[in-house]
């Protein structure tokens, strides 16, 4: 419904339609405020703002009428085609918020819905997977937030576990064991509670589609991180549509068949711990 009023006010802004218009910004209401009473898959009766806090639904609809209203009301045509253009990307958006699927670009956004997220009573069970490719991974001041947002969730008694993707220089074919950085990272999480498999990046060169860096979150959500070649965290998709669930849960589900855990390995070794 709203990817179609979306459709309406593309259509009155390049005919200049009003009555169209008005259609269109009461189908966006109504279709904003239908979900603010059911709020099947909100993670809070509130919904993210770009600061990362917070902001009542219901409140932002008068100003979203206010706003494309005012689209319909410019003489300029260029400038009304480009705004149809415009609202033809965010069309596309729509189509993917429909399905359950938000995508994050600002780190501080991301990690707000995350963190509520695992602080959400219905999630008992996270299930992480880390591909590991450089030290920036661990070392940035956004990974050490991660991992005290992930012990917070151990201490309220949801279950955490790891799976670590390491790249071939960070536990190279001729050792047993990962470098030494890498599992100073790894004990800090072994030692809270956080169940750790290892898994070597070449291991999956037959199965590329397992090379990401995903979350799942119990049978609630799933989120996946997009990285630059530093390792940086540049998007965050967060999706609660069932069949993407399903499909991140497959994933964990193969990895687990190429992974080591981390207690057995060190062992094995004849490392203590």
């Amino acid at each position: 419904m709203l990817v179609s009023a979306v459709s309406v006010i593309i259509g009155a802004i390049i005919t200049r339609d009003a009555s169209a218009a008005f259609i269109g910004l009461w189908l966006v209401a109504a279709t904003i405020a239908w979900p603010s009473t059911r709020r099947t898959h909100a993670l809070h009766d509130t919904t993210t703002d770009r600061a990362g806090g917070y902001f009542d639904t219901d409140l932002g609809i008068a100003e979203l009428d206010e706003r494309l209203a005012s689209l319909t009301t410019t003489n300029d045509s260029l400038l009304r085609n480009l705004i149809a253009l415009k609202l033809a990307v965010i069309r596309e958006e729509l189509d993917e918020l429909v399905a359950g699927r938000i995508a994050f670009q600002q780190t501080e956004t991301w990690r707000s819905a995350y963190a509520e997220l695992l602080r959400s009573p219905d999630v008992t069970e996270y299930l992480s997977v880390a591909w590991v490719v450089n030290e920036d991974y661990w070392r940035d001041l956004p990974g050490e937030h991660s991992l005290r947002t992930n012990f917070a969730a151990l201490d309220r008694g949801v279950s955490v576990e790891r799976i670590c993707i390491l790249g071939w220089n960070l536990w190279p074919p001729e050792l047993s064991v990962p470098l030494r950085d890498v599992l100073n990272w790894i004990n800090d999480q072994h030692y809270r509670g956080i169940a750790i498999s290892l898994v070597r990046e070449t291991d999956l060169v037959a199965e590329p589609d397992l090379l990401r860096d995903f979350g799942i979150y119990g049978h609630r959500a799933t989120g996946e991180q997009q990285l630059d070649r530093h390792a940086r965290t540049v998007g965050f998709t967060l999706s609660f549509d069932p069949a993407d669930v399903a499909l991140a849960r497959d994933r964990w589900r193969r990895l687990q068949l190429f992974g080591q855990k981390y207690q057995e390995l060190m062992d094995r070794a004849g490392i203590p711990i």
